[in-house]
């Protein structure tokens, strides 16, 4: 019953302190598309400052990946355009343009057609980088980021993930990135490219399959020094380049890892910011990254709510839950099965008190008394729960706790069929207490105002 009863404490604890991490900042760029995204982004950048405007297709990635590091290289921005959307680059890009600004667009007449390129021309001065394929393209971009690089970064050509976070590293540090799409060996292409020049270094972004240990082997065998930066998914992939070249970061970028355009907008902003992009699935945020997260002081959130929500930046609407409101939380315990747990303001004595308590609290400190009970088939179980809590809480739909310390006394009866059968007394202390989010929905019933939820992979708690 011990796990119960640390299951019970912590649920009490959320319902008692909500709270929201109101000290880090959370900065989110977005428009009503991803056009509109990628002019927000540029938005930010003072007027008349930039010599290049860089467009490239918002329907396709690959001239993008590569083209991503020339914003430093050529003091410009990357935006978004397609044939409906050339008159509002227009405009911003007459807005950020020095006098004699020039317009780059990447990638050939598929990728940008003829038709845009003929209306920018009549407002600016307009250059094409494009080949006859993704991997020439890049190395002609790679051509004008350094025309003798002694590093370059290779990436897989055929998906978008992996690129998309080593952009910003790439061009502080004017690497060029090469698009390989051979998934068996590097593109001769590229072998071509690498003979041409003095490289002596490259750095192989993503794992095996996106690009073949084969391609590393020929690299190795030319005693060329050859890094692969991986993680065992694009998110974690995304971490360890963050991890690896942006060591101590307290601000970041975060993208879906499931679409290509606001990652590739955001760049020149990551850019400026000198800050890592992390890649977050939109609906199932891996732990790893959200836990990145909260170690930063500033997030970057590229794109709307469509393309990220904010639960998966560790975001949520919080529902202040007052003292005198009655919580039902279901939760399924691997020995016992379904349990309702049950926070009632009938069995307290006196309401929580807390000081600083409010949604815009963190580094809660405060004390507290309640009671509860959770219902188990024929057995009533009640607590009489008496707690300090120190520690910081996460914002959550009712409060999310991390490295909270919860000093309790509890008197706890048990009672089968109406008897008696148990009673004790314990004096505890829980340390590095996490638990899961419990998505709460108000409704009212007979009434009087519930609040119900589901709590959903619920972990361990550790016992000192």
């Amino acid at each position: 019953m011990n796990r119960i009863f640390f299951l019970l404490l912590a649920l009490l604890a959320m319902s008692i302190f909500p709270a929201d991490a109101s000290a880090q900042e959370l900065d989110r760029i977005a428009g009503d598309n991803r056009y509109e995204t990628s002019l927000e982004f540029s938005k930010r950048i003072p007027a008349n400052r930039l010599d290049y405007v860089i467009v490239s297709s918002g329907n396709n990635f690959p001239d993008s990946l590569a083209g991503g590091v020339l914003s430093n290289t050529l003091n410009g921005n990357v935006i978004l355009v397609d044939d409906s959307k050339v008159s509002m680059v227009i405009t911003e890009a007459e807005r950020v343009l020095k006098s004699n600004g020039k317009v780059l667009i990447l990638g050939g007449e598929m990728a940008v057609s003829k038709n845009a390129e003929n209306v920018l021309k009549k407002h600016f001065s307009v250059e094409r980088i494009g080949g006859v394929n993704r991997v020439d393209t890049s190395i002609k971009i790679a051509d004008r980021v350094n025309t003798n690089p002694s590093e370059i970064i290779i990436v897989s050509g055929n998906n978008f993930a992996d690129a998309l976070s080593i952009v910003p590293y790439a061009a502080l540090q004017f690497i060029p990135i090469l698009l390989n799409t051979d998934s068996n060996d590097l593109n001769q292409e590229i072998k071509d490219y690498i003979e041409a020049h003095s490289t002596s270094k490259v750095t192989i972004i993503g794992g095996e399959a996106a690009v073949p240990n084969q391609a590393q082997k020929y690299l190795e065998n030319r005693d060329i020094v050859v890094e692969r930066i991986a993680g065992s998914s694009r998110y974690e992939t995304s971490l360890a380049i963050a991890n690896t070249y942006f060591p101590g970061a307290k601000k970041t970028g975060i993208a879906s890892g499931t679409n290509f355009p606001d990652a590739l907008s955001g760049s020149g902003l990551a850019l400026r910011q000198s800050m890592p992009i992390i890649l977050t699935h939109p609906v199932n945020s891996n732990n790893a990254v959200l836990n990145y997260m909260k170690k930063m002081d500033s997030l970057y959130v590229f794109g709307g709510e469509a393309a990220l929500p904010n639960k998966a930046v560790g975001r949520y609407t919080v529902l202040d839950i007052p003292f005198d409101a009655r919580t039902e939380l279901t939760y399924f315990h691997k020995d016992l099965g379904n349990l309702t747990m049950v926070f009632d303001p009938k069995f307290a004595k006196d309401k929580p008190t807390l000081e600083g308590r409010g949604i815009k609290t963190i580094g809660v400190k405060g004390n507290g008394v309640a009671k509860s009970y959770y219902e188990l088939d024929d057995k009533l179980i009640r607590h009489e729960v008496f707690i300090t809590l120190e520690g910081t809480l996460e914002k959550g739909d009712f409060g999310v706790g991390i490295d909270a310390q919860i000093n309790a006394s509890r008197k706890r009866e048990i009672r089968t069929d109406g008897k008696l059968t148990h009673i004790d007394n314990a004096t505890m202390k829980m340390q590095s207490v996490f638990w899961d989010i419990a998505y709460l929905q108000k409704t009212t019933r007979n009434g009087t105002t519930v609040y119900t939820g589901t709590i959903n992979n619920h972990p361990d708690f550790i016992l000192n």
